[in-house]
């Protein structure tokens, strides 16, 4: 059982291949999942405006609004997989 909760340990899980990209709400890695073998996207999400001990409110609404639209299986909207954080449960990503 992972020490944060249902997240999964982003660096346990997941190994980075190589930077992407980066908007102004994240950083965006090509990584493989370490348990099934596929490649996937990882969004570090950047925190903004947010408290330091607050969890970024951005976050929170991507989060929510993608899982809703998640049974709707339209091809533009991407499959958000997991969420995951890093060893130091500062960063959170967000896997496709």
């Amino acid at each position: 059982r992972s020490p944060y909760g249902r997240c999964a340990d982003v660096s346990s899980r997941y190994e980075k291949l190589n930077r992407i990209g980066e908007g102004t709400y994240g950083v965006v890695y090509r990584a493989r999942d370490r348990d099934t073998g596929e490649i996937c996207a990882l969004k570090r999400c950047l925190p903004h405006h947010e408290q330091s001990d607050g969890f970024p409110l951005t976050t929170l609404r991507e989060i929510s609004t993608l899982r809703e639209l998640a049974s709707h299986n339209h091809p533009g909207i991407v499959r958000l997989r997991d969420v995951a954080v890093s060893s130091s449960r500062i960063g959170v990503f967000l896997v496709f």
